[in-house]
């Protein structure tokens, strides 16, 4: 189906929804596919540029990923940028081996731009991406230095304050009810790291109800992005006025407890 008519039916839903009825789960994980998408590598490279220009550095960051599905480019990505602890957290399982694995392997097809974007080297980029072909699925995430949560309910986790440096999501307003989404910041402030952020790939027509969600919840928003130069060429061959690639990209951080916000 067309992207700008699937966007278009959950702008609708969202507007004229039953909050009596209305599910925690929203949209379905797009199909199933090791293939490389364009925009999403580029949404991937762009948010750890973002995050680099911001000052951070993500060598030994500790990172959870809401709402991964069959997508793992960006936690790949972010494990490329030096994250040593990479958490993927799902609603309903749905990630599996042959997914995570066949991912990696083709976004080694990209190492020269991954190389150049990130400042690596591009035989070392392969190299953390190249994984046994008899791995099992515990040994391949364990290889990208992952864990795999699911089913998983994250208000119901229950994580340490303070134990997480990134949050990262795409499209949470897609596979998410507001009404979850508006319960799940909160505890995302409550885990993140008093200097921990928080980045988000959200299309351009969810993000004032997702900025509203963000101020609701006391975060502000440090970066923002929109319609990001699409400047890689990947299986798909997006081209670059693609209408689905009209996303913003958000980086947030949490509210800071009162007495370090006073002494600051």
């Amino acid at each position: 189906m067309d992207p700008r008519i699937t966007r278009a039916w959950g702008r609708l839903r969202r507007l004229f929804r039953d909050p009596e009825q209305e599910s925690d789960l929203r949209g379905e994980c797009s199909r199933p596919t090791v293939e490389i998408d364009a925009k999403t590598l580029e949404q991937g490279l762009r948010q750890v540029e973002m995050l680099r220009q911001h000052g951070r550095d993500l060598t030994g960051r500790t990172l959870l990923d809401v709402g991964t599905c069959w997508q793992p480019t960006i936690p790949l990505l972010f494990y490329l940028a030096g994250c040593d602890d990479i958490v993927l957290v799902d609603r309903k399982r749905v990630l599996n081996n042959d997914i995570l694995t066949g991912t990696a392997r083709n976004l080694a097809k990209h190492a020269a731009e991954i190389a150049k974007r990130l400042g690596m080297d591009e035989p070392r980029v392969r190299g953390l991406l190249r994984v046994d072909d008899d791995a099992t699925f515990f040994g391949a995430l364990r290889h990208f230095k992952m864990q795999y949560l699911a089913p998983c309910n994250l208000l119901e986790m229950n994580l340490p304050a303070r134990s997480v440096d990134l949050v990262t999501s795409r499209s949470l307003l897609d596979r998410y009810s507001e009404s979850y989404v508006k319960s799940l910041l909160p505890e995302v402030a409550r885990f993140l790291k008093p200097d921990g952020l928080m980045c988000h790939c959200i299309d351009q027509t969810e993000r004032l109800d997702y900025v509203k969600l963000l101020k609701d919840a006391r975060f502000s928003v440090e970066i923002e992005e929109f319609n990001p130069v699409l400047r890689v060429v990947a299986d798909d061959g997006a081209p670059a006025d693609d209408p689905s690639l009209l996303i913003s990209l958000l980086v947030a951080a949490p509210p800071q407890p009162r007495g370090e916000a006073a002494r600051s």
